[in-house]
């Protein structure tokens, strides 16, 4: 555990996760987002009378999923709880949860410079219902209630206080929402409330133990809020320390406005919420031929997939790092060598103009209709000298869903690379007798000067010389001119 000065920072985090299935945790309505208010709702997910609950298949599949994915131990018994306590969102009067048998524990997640958070456990729960406060259709002093998010299936994840910065949290929060979306289970948008993040923060003196105490922090909807909190939590924390203040646990929230914590209420214990097995719930009897088939099902994880990229592919860390960041990137490079096989110029030209690209249009690629043979065709056609670096930007630049290949833009528009040298050397010739000042000042010295005169040929050359080539024939005429 590292120290920061004087004391040392202990971070755990507690993450719901709303699972990707069709329908909800114990009823069969639709689990989807952004619908009519209370348009899927039912007797079950209402908490009337009478209504019982049946637990979701899909939902443990997915668990199970994110269990064997973090080398998590899966309980082959377990249930579920009821835990205990009143809020206008939460119908029963109780959520349903598991709590003193999770269906996993002891996993661990692996981070750069040989890191690990331990995980302490894994568990399904069923979401709340949606307060409303702010929107428009909303009467000042009301609140409303949108029971569609009522029952939809959470897995929780709660990790040891192994994380000491905001920076690990963060790093450690990309991690878990790369294997979410590589294994389809949750698309990890914080800013959504797919992916929700609580973090617990203790600061110990000169410890080598973790404190009694902790200070939980909601209401954390992006990266950028959870290391702002995390910042502020961990100085409001040591200047409590030191003035010599008692510390006690607190439920504090987030405000993103005022960029500062404040108190909700004391944190409960877990005698608190008064847990019990829910009645109406059988126990969840797993074998190990129903874990073995979920496990073939899966598909090859982030962390090896980038060693395999490395090894198949020769890539250096950064560029394998960078494709298998998302599972679509990571597809579309390998679909692209389908079409012509240069793995290092193919990843060069995904990470760095691709990439520009799509941040300048902020659309899925997938969206925008491009394939892997369009980034072939260009990888291709830069392999063997057709064009240049910058025809390359003009070609995604020019892109228009469903018309012209790369091949056929630099056919209509003329963009091949001239590999002509006469033809260059008269371009570069008319350019050194049109900046004479230009060409006195690189004789006398100034040599930066080479880059205004490669820059006045590319130019006039439309970006279709080697700027390689460019730079030799001026070399060899500005010599003779001396």
């Amino acid at each position: 555990m590292k120290t920061k000065n004087r004391y040392t920072t202990y971070i755990g985090l507690e993450l719901h996760a709303q699972l990707l299935t069709k329908s909800k945790m114990f009823c069969g309505c639709k689990n989807s987002f952004g619908e009519k208010p209370n348009s899927q709702t039912c007797p079950v997910c209402l908490g009337l009378p009478g209504s019982l609950p049946v637990v979701n298949r899909e939902a443990l599949n997915q668990a199970i999923k994110f269990g064997l994915a973090t080398d998590s131990n899966i309980n082959m018994n377990s249930w579920f709880d009821r835990k205990n306590y009143f809020y206008p969102d939460l119908p029963k009067g109780y959520q349903i949860t598991q709590f003193a048998k999770p269906l996993a524990q002891g996993g661990v997640i692996e981070l750069s410079g040989n890191n690990k958070v331990h995980l302490q456990e894994i568990h399904l729960e069923e979401d709340s219902a949606r307060s409303v406060h702010y929107e428009d259709y909303v009467k000042e002093g009301y609140s409303y209630l949108d029971f569609n998010r009522s029952g939809i299936p959470l897995l929780e994840i709660v990790t040891e206080p192994d994380l000491c910065n905001s920076s690990e949290v963060v790093n450690f929060l990309k991690h878990i929402i790369k294997i979410m979306q590589y294994l389809k289970i949750c698309n990890g948008k914080l800013q959504d409330g797919s992916l929700r993040c609580d973090l617990n923060i203790s600061v110990g003196k000169n410890s080598d133990s973790v404190p009694d105490w902790k200070v939980e922090v909601k209401n954390l909807n992006s990266l950028k809020a959870i290391k702002k909190a995390v910042k502020f939590e961990e100085k409001r924390l040591i200047e409590m320390l030191e003035k010599g203040m008692y510390l006690e646990q607190q439920t504090r929230k987030w405000d993103e406005k005022k960029g500062v914590t404040e108190l909700l209420r004391s944190k409960e214990k877990d005698y608190d919420y008064r847990y019990f097995p829910d009645p109406d719930l059988p126990q969840i009897n797993l074998e190990e031929t129903y874990i073995k088939e979920i496990e073939d099902l899966m598909p090859e994880l982030p962390a090896k997939k980038q060693k395999r990229f490395m090894e198949e592919y020769g890539l250096d860390t950064d560029s394998a790092e960078l494709l298998t960041r998302n599972q679509k990137i990571a597809d579309f490079f390998e679909e692209s060598l389908k079409f012509y096989n240069n793995p290092d110029l193919t990843a060069r030209i995904i990470i760095g103009d691709f990439f520009a690209f799509m941040n300048e249009v902020s659309e899925d690629f997938c969206k925008k209709g491009i394939k892997p043979v369009f980034i072939a065709e260009i990888v291709e056609m830069l392999d063997k000298n057709m064009i240049s670096n910058k025809i390359v930007k003009k070609i995604f630049s020019h892109f228009q869903e469903k018309i012209l290949s790369p091949k056929e833009m630099v056919k209509n528009n003329n963009w091949n690379i001239i590999n002509d040298n006469s033809q260059i050397k008269k371009i570069i010739e008319n350019t050194i007798i049109n900046n004479p000042e230009e060409v006195k000042r690189y004789q006398a010295g100034n040599q930066n000067l080479m880059n205004f005169f490669i820059g006045k040929v590319m130019q006039k050359t439309q970006g279709r010389a080697k700027g390689e080539k460019v730079k030799r024939i001026l070399k060899e005429l500005l010599k003779e001119m001396n």
